[in-house]
């Protein structure tokens, strides 16, 4: 099971989330300068690094204890939107815009986050 979960669901669900990544900086990148555009930003391999390094702390969240799984997401939601304002050279707001999906869908479902949030809460 550890082997297939090694082999298959981690790249699986890190490449799910880093499309979904790539999709939303795509869209948080269209502008309107003299007609519609795409800011200047960086390639898909960029945003798969970011997702990457950003998932780091939910290596510490495998244990069924809902606070540390908050945490843990947090500061990783916290690093991806860092990441795509650095990466992709974007202003704060638009980061947060680009980073919202992937990481709800990354972290908040796929790490459980959102279930040990409604856990927390009752």
């Amino acid at each position: 099971v550890l082997l297939l979960v090694a082999a298959l669901a981690a790249p699986v669900g890190l490449h799910l989330t880093a499309a979904v990544a790539t999709l939303s900086v795509v869209i948080a990148s269209v502008a309107y300068d003299d007609g519609w555009g795409f800011r200047d930003r960086a390639g898909v391999s960029e945003t798969v690094q970011v997702v990457a390094y950003a998932s780091s702390p939910m290596a510490l969240a495998g244990p069924p204890i809902p606070a540390l799984r908050i945490a843990c997401g947090v500061y990783a939601a916290a690093l991806f939107v860092v990441g795509v304002q650095t990466v992709h050279r974007t202003t704060l707001p638009r980061a947060v815009v680009a980073g919202l999906p992937p990481a709800v869908l990354g972290y908040g479902v796929g790490y459980r986050v959102i279930a040990s949030v409604r856990t927390v809460l009752g």
